[in-house]
């Protein structure tokens, strides 16, 4: 047999074994997909009668999803997931990496306002989410809500503060954490053991933190053939399993939780994107830039009796309003402290917009420190020289996702209406920087090595 012939049945093997190995969803993946994310429209969204799922999930580059236009099949799932959904066409994080972006998602705060970033060359990231600010878990045990965490992050342990309102939160595999970073796979089996002995009449509250797609990623094999194409010799394709195996695994959770809830109501956010090397400029990771590749993030959210399926919600989101939406959607009050805005009319068809005009994100990184703008047609990114205190901006169209030419000359207009808008919306988290101080604990080794693994500490 020549070689070529050779390596043609060697990657038709692998395909097949791929797509056989894949079928863990037995005996068909479709189907347990459409009993997943089955309607019915009886079923109330309130308070009263309505758990929710938050899936917070790490390093979730949106644009590698199928439901936002991917064509490699990484998202299934979450592709069904949309379709019986509404899905935000564009939302964006408040910060590119864990600690602020969490926070800012899992509060409703912008992340000055909880002073979570850490600032100087080591970013040994050591604030603490303070107990003055209040998390969704919070807010939902005060109406008699049963709830539980489950982590993959070390950013979100509970001695920095993340367990707030939890009556249980945990990490798998505690006794080995430092060693590396816990799979969705325990992930969802930890969160599955934990919710089995709730009564299923008492109202439940379960957050799922996930980090699969984040370096150092560790991909099913099988699922390699179905990714790589013409990709061969990038991280692309490792990433793109990474999302197929957590694809896997969220419909194992929402499947086995809708067992015993079917009224299930499931958000589905992301911290940051990754670079990937797209655009070519960025890098491979993530942190220390705002390019629309790490900020611009996925934001669906599903319930069986929503009255729009399928909805596409045009305008600008932020994750900020992740916390004032759940609540308007359950009828629980919302107050002043929230700098979010509840979407929830647009969950429920009542708007074809999310209602922001411009939408902000900003980065203290090491040494980096970056802020933006996003109005829907154009993108400001200043970078802050805070030694000397000058910034310079560069303005991109929102057709150029890679960022490759700088338009402020070419139009003056847009970049002096979006400088002014970054400039108050600057001295708006000065004002909120000023209010409190920062809470800090010394990591300890394990932590630092664990952190380390993941890129946080360390060399720049």
């Amino acid at each position: 047999m020549s070689g070529s012939r050779s390596r043609a049945l060697i990657t038709l093997c692998c395909v097949l074994l791929a797509v056989g190995c894949t079928r863990t969803d037995t005996p068909d993946p479709g189907a347990r997909i459409a009993a997943a994310v089955a309607r019915d429209p009886s079923l109330p969204l309130d308070a009263a009668h309505t758990d929710v799922l938050l899936l917070n999930l790490c390093t979730v580059r949106k644009d590698r999803l199928g439901l936002y236009g991917h064509d490699r099949p990484t998202s299934p799932f979450l592709d069904a997931l949309a379709a019986g959904g509404v899905t935000f066409e564009t939302n964006f994080a408040q910060a590119p990496w864990t600690r602020p972006s969490m926070g800012a998602l899992l509060t409703g705060r912008w992340p000055r306002a909880l002073h979570l970033d850490d600032r100087g060359p080591e970013n040994t990231t050591s604030n603490v989410l303070a107990s003055a600010h209040l998390t969704l878990a919070e807010r939902l045990a005060t109406h008699g809500r049963q709830t539980v965490g489950v982590i993959g992050n070390p950013h979100l342990r509970a001695e920095f503060g993340f367990d707030q309102g939890f009556a249980r939160y945990q990490m798998p595999d505690e006794s080995g954490w430092a060693k590396r970073t816990p799979e969705a796979r325990k992930i969802v089996k930890t969160a599955l053991e934990l919710v089995e002995d709730i009564p299923a009449d008492q109202r439940l509250y379960l957050q799922v933190n996930a980090l699969d797609a984040h370096e150092p990623i560790r991909p099913r094999k099988s699922f390699l053939p179905l990714m790589q194409g013409g990709d061969k010799a990038t991280r692309r394709p490792r990433y793109d399993a990474a999302l197929r195996a957590l694809d896997t695994q969220l419909l194992r959770l929402v499947t086995q939780l809708r067992k015993t809830r079917p009224n299930l109501l499931v958000v589905v956010a992301a911290d940051h994107g990754e670079g990937l090397r797209l655009p070519v400029h960025h890098g491979p990771e993530h942190g220390n830039h705002l390019y629309r590749s790490t900020v611009e993030t996925p934001l669906v959210v599903w319930h069986p009796a929503l009255p729009k399926p399928g909805h596409r919600v045009g305008g600008l989101s932020q994750n900020i309003d992740v916390v004032p939406t759940v609540l308007d959607l359950l009828g629980l009050p919302l107050d002043a402290a929230l700098d979010g805005r509840s979407q929830a009319a647009a969950v429920r068809g009542e708007r074809t917009d999310a209602d922001h005009d411009f939408v902000f994100s900003e980065t203290f990184f090491r040494t980096t420190h970056r802020s933006t703008a996003f109005d829907g047609q154009w993108q400001l990114v200043r970078n802050h020289d805070d030694a000397t205190g000058t910034v310079s901006d560069r303005l991109y169209a929102a057709s150029d996702v890679g960022a490759t030419t700088d338009q402020s000359t070419a139009e003056p207009a847009a970049a002096a209406e979006l400088a002014a808008r970054l400039d108050a919306w600057e001295a708006e988290m000065r004002l909120l920087e000023g209010v409190g101080t920062a809470e800090t604990r010394e990591l300890g080794a394990d932590h630092l090595e664990l952190l380390q693994q993941l890129g946080y500490v360390g060399d720049e």
